[in-house]
């Protein structure tokens, strides 16, 4: 146990199979990684030794705030760009897919597209600013499948 705690305080990253191998190949101890492993623990729970800090961490889960609320069912824009409509849909032709966006404002009409070879954020970003610059109006709020984006 003194021989785990040396090694371990030495050199803090390693974990319970270099130890052991470490063990066996110059101190003549076999001790298998299990019984290293509980050792550790041991120490760990005694505050001897810190966890390694390149031991893998517990993954959080992340917590979205949602800034975005979708359009209540119903709900009536009075002018236009207040609630305009991006829809993308994957289209193929002769062994070739495109990507087809389409903007649509149900109250001036307003209809704008274009087609992409793929549909990565970059195509996005490049139909969002063609979309800015052809409207006639200031865009206030975008829905895309489902999800509202407000420009405030």
């Amino acid at each position: 146990m003194q021989l785990v705690l040396k090694l371990r305080r030495e050199n803090p990253t390693y974990g319970k199979t270099k130890i052991s191998v470490i063990l066996k190949r110059d101190h003549a101890v076999q001790f298998s990684e299990s019984t290293v492993r509980r050792i550790l623990k041991h120490l760990m729970n005694k505050g001897l030794v810190q966890k390694s800090i390149s031991a893998p961490q517990k993954k959080r889960k992340r917590h979205f705030k949602r800034h975005a609320q979708p359009w209540a069912y119903g709900m009536k824009n009075l002018k236009p760009g207040q609630m305009l409509q991006i829809d993308h849909m994957s289209v193929s032709k002769n062994s070739f897919s495109f990507k087809h966006f389409q903007a649509w404002d149900p109250t001036s009409k307003f209809i704008h597209a274009g087609l992409y070879s793929n549909a990565k954020s970059r195509s996005a970003k490049k139909f969002l600013l063609e979309l800015i610059q052809k409207a006639l109006f200031k865009i206030n709020s975008i829905q895309v499948e489902s999800e509202v984006f407000t420009i405030r």
